[in-house]
């Protein structure tokens, strides 16, 4: 079926895969002198970020998507080719490998993460419960390992507030739009959320170096249904790299101290 947003015709269909979740297909009148409004374009960022998570969940883009994915990407303003080149990348790093069998370096990137990560907890308030090491071994996991990288506890007041933080590092990305986790591991880690009922963030450093991010982003997990997103969407999440967290318990939220 069809309906009319704003001049814009937005089709919806089933999806011919459970993996391709793709809910909006957006047409738009084919004008040169077309001029896209700021709510036009979200949608365009919307549907091209649902376009990506696809592709990486199947692991391969194909050739519609990669018509969608240049659609979209002109029409949200951006350079379709420095898109599909950040793709490619996250597609050859494989963020669904480095759990199951790290190289070295990406291990120890991710593991100076994770060290810059936990330093932000002031260890008068926090307590680390448990910290992952991601080992893997004749293709088993312990299954702690499934969890979130880091699960604490704040002592507040004679009370104790648990919660967990998953942490990624990305280097600088060639276009806006990032990859925080797989489709696989997003969905664990809100199962795992729901299950414990604890709070569970993702941590997320881009640029720079693990131990010394450029910026931080503290996503709250429920945030997003997809793992792909433009920096614009990650935008409010953003923390000062140089200060510690503070968590509230009271909105159950993870912020930087002032």
């Amino acid at each position: 079926m069809s309906f009319l947003l704003g001049g814009i015709w937005v089709l919806t269909k089933t999806p011919e895969s459970q993996k391709a979740e793709i809910a909006q297909v957006v047409v738009f009148p084919e004008k040169s002198e077309l001029v896209i409004s700021s709510d036009s374009k979200q949608i365009a960022l919307d549907s091209l970020s649902l376009v990506i998570a696809t592709a990486i969940a199947d692991g391969v883009i194909t050739p519609n998507e990669e018509k969608s994915i240049r659609k979209y990407a002109g029409l949200a303003g951006e350079n379709p080719d420095l898109v599909l080149d950040q793709i490619k990348q996250d597609l050859a790093d494989s963020t669904e490998d480095s759990e199951t069998e790290l190289i070295d370096k990406n291990q120890k990137a991710g593991y100076d993460f994770e060290k810059f990560i936990v330093a932000k907890f002031d260890k008068k308030y926090f307590t680390i419960q448990n910290w992952a090491s991601d080992k893997f071994i004749d293709g088993q996991f312990a299954e702690s390992n499934m969890h979130p990288d880091i699960q604490l506890s704040l002592k507040l007041a004679g009370k104790v507030y648990p919660l967990s933080v998953e942490c990624k590092w990305r280097s600088e990305p060639t276009s806006p739009f990032v990859q925080f986790a797989s489709p696989a591991q997003l969905k664990r880690y809100q199962e795992f959320e729901d299950k414990t009922g604890n709070p569970v963030f993702i941590a997320l450093g881009i640029g720079g170096k693990p131990s010394a991010p450029n910026s931080l982003y503290i996503i709250p997990i429920q945030a997003f249904q997809k793992p792909v997103q433009h920096l614009a969407n990650l935008a409010k999440y953003r923390k000062d790299v140089d200060k510690l967290f503070f968590y509230n318990q009271e909105d159950r939220t993870l912020v930087s101290r002032k």
